[in-house]
């Protein structure tokens, strides 16, 4: 990337960010540092939110399908082999199934998935 430099009678020359960090000096190479690890930040949290959002659209239908038709293994298998917290929810509540705290465990997993969601922010 190129930056222009002006002088009083305007245009003056054509000069790289690199020219401008070496004449910067030595306190450019902390901004510079300083500016690299933020954009990885914010890359890396960008894309833990991407993967926390994952969400298929037809794995509560699919799974509702396979559970009415009695076949709870196949449904356990979608549920665990599609990723994001909803998934993990709707395999927590097959596994429990006729457990009469299966709603506290469902409740316990989304906890979890919304703490470590928020704990990598």
């Amino acid at each position: 990337m190129f930056l222009y430099e002006y002088d009083a009678q305007g245009f003056d020359e054509m000069i790289s960010i690199g020219e401008y960090i070496l004449k910067g000096g030595w306190v450019m190479w902390p901004i510079v540092a300083l500016s690299i690890a933020s954009l990885s930040f914010a890359i890396q949290h960008l894309w833990k939110i991407r993967q926390a959002g994952v969400y298929d659209a037809d794995l509560l239908e699919d799974v509702l399908k396979l559970v009415e038709n009695d076949l709870l293994t196949d449904a356990l298998n979608r549920a665990k082999n599609t990723p994001g917290a909803v998934a993990r929810m709707v395999v927590e509540f097959i596994e429990h199934q006729g457990d009469p705290a299966w709603e506290r465990r469902v409740s316990h997993v989304g906890s979890r998935e919304l703490r470590q969601l928020e704990g990598e922010l």
